[in-house]
């Protein structure tokens, strides 16, 4: 699930793609480009790219900095889902159809 903070300007997208986020604050959780992850499945496909700000290994502290406004991110839907609920932050697919990550 692709995350940000409440008051991003792509707030009200059901889905974003790789033009959404070029030039974007991004904060991921690894550099690796995996075949299932956002790199491979969003950026790569689209020829459009970020703006990196942070490789952070913890989920939480993902959630917490774009809470915070700091950046946007890729998480899976179980983890960012209590801050989505609590509304300190936004979700929307990746993709039109969403990408599965194991």
């Amino acid at each position: 699930m692709f995350i940000f903070p409440p008051n991003h300007t792509l707030a009200g997208k059901a889905y974003i793609d790789g033009h959404d986020i070029e030039g974007e604050d991004f904060i991921t959780y690894t550099l690796t480009p995996e075949p299932d992850r956002e790199i491979a499945r969003l950026f790569r496909p689209s020829g459009r790219y970020p703006r990196w700000t942070a490789m952070v290994e913890m989920p939480e502290a993902i959630v917490e900095l774009v809470a915070a406004g700091q950046g946007s991110s890729v998480l899976a839907g179980w983890a960012v889902r209590p801050a989505i609920n609590a509304g300190r932050i936004i979700g929307a697919r990746v993709g039109k159809d969403g990408i599965k990550v194991p």
